[in-house]
Formats: C-alpha cells, structure tokens, sequence
C-alpha cells in the first residue's frame, strides 16, 4: 500500500468514500507526481482539482478503482498503471491522452466484472490493449468530421481523402523512422531532424535529445530522473543545435521539475502523431513501455538507425 494508505485510514466512512478536508491528502498525492507543474483545488465542495500537467496513476492512488479527488481540468496526458480506469477517474476536461501503460509484455487484460458496461472502456496496454471496434473507429471518424464541418473546414472530398489514406497505408513499409545530422562549425553543434518516411517529426532540441537517449537503448529504460540519465542527455543536448540556456540549465541541475521526462516523452508522442496518421506506426515509434520492470524504449528503432547516432554523438 502506497503512501494513500493514511489517507484512507484517516478520511474512510462506511461505504467507503472519503471525506472531511483533503487538501494536506491532494498535496501529498502531488508532491509524488514529478509531471505536475501546478495544481489548484477549485471546488472544494467536490474536490475538483485543476492541474497543469501530467498525472500518472498507480493501483494504491485508488480505492475500490476510485480517486478520492476528481480531476477538473488536465493540460497534459493521463498515465495509468492499472489497466482499466473508472470513467469516473477521468479529467472532466483533458488536453493530453490517457495512456495505459504495459506492465506485462503482451499480457492482455480483461474488463473487470465489477464494472457496468458504460465503465468498461477506458481498459489499455501499450496504448490500447483494447481492440479498436468498428463501431468504434465509424464514432471516432464521424466526430473527427463534425469537428471540421462545424469549424467551417469542409471543403474536402471525402472519396479521395479515403483513397489517399489507403495508398499511403498500402505503402506502411516506407514509413521507417531516419535522422539527418548535419555538423555545422564544429562536432558539438548539429542540426539534427528525425524523419517517419517523407515526413519531419517537428521536435524540440531538448525533445530531440531525449528521443536520441530512448532510441539508444534498445533493451529499454526505466523512465525516471537520475544523475547518470541526466549526465548522458546532458552530453547529448550538449550538442544539438537549437539548445536554449533554460532546458540546459534544467538538465544540469538535480531535477528537471518544469517539464519532466514524463512530460517530454508525451510531446515527442504529439509530434508524431502530427504525421503519421496511423496508431499502430505511432506505437512503433513513441517511446513506450516495453515491460513489468517499467522500462521504455522504441520499439521499431534500427540498429542502423542506433549506430548512426552513436557514431555522431559519442564517438
């Protein structure tokens, strides 16, 4: 039992929920959740919690697969260790993604008989262990098309963007991920681009760094702060072009408190997204968990693609 285990003890009533003030419980829960830049209690007759960042869950945040605050408004992603969520658990509004997190390689995981039907969605693995239904994607596309008719972006043919899709999915074994690095002065300032096929992965040089970091280690790694971490991305940021004093500062001191390796893993995510529009390539090339032991690589990275980095960043 997680450090919630006082916090219940101290608030339970009888059927199980929790009461009384919790603000000193929602700080403890926060000061544990390095994603989290800022939070703001804004109701505190329902415990509603605006939070700017990300939040990531474990099985002891939750009783009976509840939180005892609600989450109002969250700017970034959900991360859930447990591999189903109560839609009562979810932020009322949510700016990121709610990403399950595998904790057994291909471990499927079922819906919990003690939920109704209507909570049984929210159920993934590395992204969705969940199969996408039909009735699914048909609900997905039909709001993906509301939103451009609504937001008057509807000149489009409908055909050819169907037709347009299926070639570049008949054509899925191009879309391999590359990097250009060009030195340019010297051997620690680089200009360097990561491409998924044709496309630029549009990333920032601290996000650039990171990625060359996960895209190393093959065998994955474990997604936390530490100094031999922070001295390895350090001597890759060192060397990209693009770098600002500010990251570089948050990389060299003893946290990086402002936006976290959970935060940056989320927009190299975003970024690929951008263009790819397939999930499953979108899989392949975010850095994702690989297995219990929490470690987190990129799956589909090559080993040309891994010597080509070593050969410019630690040579």
């Amino acid at each position: 039992m997680g450090f919630l285990s006082k916090t219940y003890d101290r608030y339970r009533t009888g059927d199980g929920r929790l009461e009384g003030d919790l603000s000193n419980p929602i700080e403890e829960f926060f000061k544990n959740q390095p994603g989290v830049k800022k939070y703001e209690i804004v109701d505190k007759d329902n415990w509603i919690v605006d939070v700017d960042g990300s939040i990531e869950l474990y099985e002891d945040d939750l009783y009976n697969g509840e939180l005892f605050f609600k989450i109002g408004k969250l700017s970034g992603d959900l991360l859930s260790h447990p591999p189903r969520l109560k839609s009562s658990v979810l932020p009322l509004e949510l700016g990121g993604e709610i990403i399950f997190v595998r904790e057994e390689e291909d471990k499927p995981t079922s819906a919990s008989k003690d939920l109704d039907e209507e909570e049984k969605e929210f159920g993934m693995g590395l992204i969705s262990s969940k199969p996408l239904t039909q009735s699914k994607a048909y609900q997905n596309l039909k709001t993906a098309l509301g939103d451009c008719i609504s937001n008057g972006y509807d000149d489009f043919n409908i055909e050819e963007l169907i037709a347009d899709i299926k070639k570049e999915w008949e054509n899925i074994n191009n879309w391999e991920l590359t990097v250009d690095i060009t030195p340019v002065g010297s051997a620690n300032n680089k200009i360097v681009n990561f491409y998924i096929g044709d496309r630029l992965v549009n990333l920032t040089a601290i996000e650039k760094a990171l990625y060359i970091f996960f895209i190393l280690k093959k065998e994955g790694m474990i997604l936390t702060e530490n100094d031999a971490i922070r001295r390895e991305i350090k001597h890759i940021y060192s060397q990209i072009k693009g770098r600002v004093q500010d990251d570089y500062n948050g990389i060299t001191s003893n946290h990086l408190k402002e936006q976290t390796l959970v935060g940056y893993r989320s927009g190299i995510r975003k970024a690929i997204k951008e263009v790819v529009p397939f999930s499953k390539i979108v899989d392949e090339y975010a850095i994702e968990g690989k297995n219990k032991e929490g470690n987190f690589y990129v799956r589909k990275a090559s080993d040309e693609l891994r010597d080509k980095l070593k050969k410019y960043f630690f040579n």
